[in-house]
């Protein structure tokens, strides 16, 4: 009997450790099915344990547990796992009213993407609390000592300002109604342009980078415009001189262009006349600026300083061969003997020679073929005289 009474009592005392071994895992270990976090607060005025954790304003956990860690508190808050949160998530005590308990929101509700995990610690950059009552009377409290008699107004500048600003507003209540409706429409034309605004408040923003960027160069060009301003100071008057003799010259202008108007009307007639022909013969010109150049030196070229000459192979062309003759060849010299021969008999025979002499270069100039008929290299004896007006007709290609 007394073997099986501490056998008894063995078991019962293994039944109680179990038993309150489970109770312990319920109470301190979260469930599964439960998200617990930790965050940290300034402040939980009237936030206990047991109080609500909401989304949206809806009950969805509680606080389990607020411990003060002296600059904050530190609350540990659980709620049912099947609403989940985004990993974002900001926690802020709520106050339903001035008197009552405060419960713990957490927002924003979740609507996508990354989620918060459980066993998040969320610092005080991600709470929020709100502002105690003690605190907004000690604002007010600050603001009515300051424009109180002890401070801006104990000289009654206060007072002097609101007497003034009653008398200065009596009766304008009409003008003031009227700025109030103008400032409205200004603000909607100001919503309806608001892209314009924000693109040039952009540029702006961009030209001022631009100039602090710069700021070097902006700084120097300051200094050179404050000495050219500097300068045109010490010079203030010599430009008050020119530009007291440029009004008399513009007068003198006035005064010439009203007395010939009709001159100069006309001038402008036959200038535009002139720049019409212009314009019309524009290829022309275009030739003449092209080629011109080329002429001018070739001109330049055929300039004979010795002599003050210029030195040219002249040329005719037949009208009905087409081609080019030389005046040099002894069928052109014929027909100018011819000519010369009427005009005076003398000069006949000298004429005729130096039409051999001519004859008889061609004939021996490099790459030039012999003439037919002609023996040694001796010059051929010169063709009997033709008529002067055959030879001449023959030259000018009318024969």
């Amino acid at each position: 009997m007394h073997q099986l009474s501490r056998g008894f009592v063995a078991i019962a005392a293994a039944v109680l450790c179990l038993v309150v071994v489970a109770a312990l895992a319920l109470v301190v270990l979260p469930r599964s099915d439960e998200n617990v976090i930790t965050v940290d607060f300034d402040r939980t005025v009237s936030l206990y344990e047991g109080s609500s954790v909401r989304i949206l304003g809806v009950t969805v956990g509680t606080v389990e547990k607020i411990t003060p860690r002296g600059q904050n508190v530190r609350a540990r808050i659980a709620w049912d796992s099947e609403y989940e949160v985004p990993a974002d998530v900001r926690a802020v005590i709520v106050s339903p009213s001035v008197v009552g308990d405060r419960f713990v929101q957490l927002t924003p509700a979740y609507t996508g993407g990354a989620k918060l995990k459980d066993g998040t610690h969320l610092d005080q950059s991600r709470t929020a609390t709100p502002t105690e009552l003690d605190d907004t009377y000690a604002a007010l409290d600050r603001v009515a000592t300051t424009l109180g008699p002890k401070g801006i107004n104990e000289d009654g500048t206060l007072s002097d300002l609101v007497a003034n600003s009653a008398d200065n507003l009596d009766g304008k209540g009409a003008e003031i109604r009227e700025s109030i409706a103008a400032l409205a429409k200004l603000t909607r034309t100001v919503d309806g342009n608001k892209t314009e605004l924000f693109t040039s408040v952009e540029k702006i923003e961009r030209f001022v980078t631009a100039m602090e960027t710069n700021d070097a160069s902006v700084r120097q060009f300051n200094s050179s415009l404050a000495d050219v301003s500097g300068v045109l100071a010490d010079e203030g008057d010599d430009l008050q001189l020119a530009v007291s003799e440029l009004a008399t010259a513009l007068q003198q202008v006035q005064s010439y262009v009203s007395e010939n108007r009709t001159a100069l009307r006309t001038n402008v007639r036959g200038l535009s006349r002139v720049t019409d022909s212009l314009a019309q013969q524009r290829k022309d010109l275009e030739k003449i600026l092209d080629q011109g150049p080329k002429a001018l030196s070739n001109l330049a070229l055929a300039y004979n300083p010795t002599t003050g000459t210029l030195d040219a192979r002249a040329s005719t062309k037949g009208s009905k061969s087409g081609k080019f003759s030389v005046l040099t060849e002894a069928e052109i010299i014929s027909g100018y003997c011819g000519i010369a021969s009427k005009q005076n008999e003398k000069y006949e025979s000298a004429c005729y020679a130096l039409q051999s002499v001519l004859a008889w270069l061609a004939a021996h100039a490099p790459g030039a073929e012999p003439a037919a008929g002609a023996a040694g290299g001796t010059p051929e004896a010169p063709a009997e005289p033709t008529s002067s007006d055959d030879a001449l007709a023959d030259v000018m290609g009318v024969s």
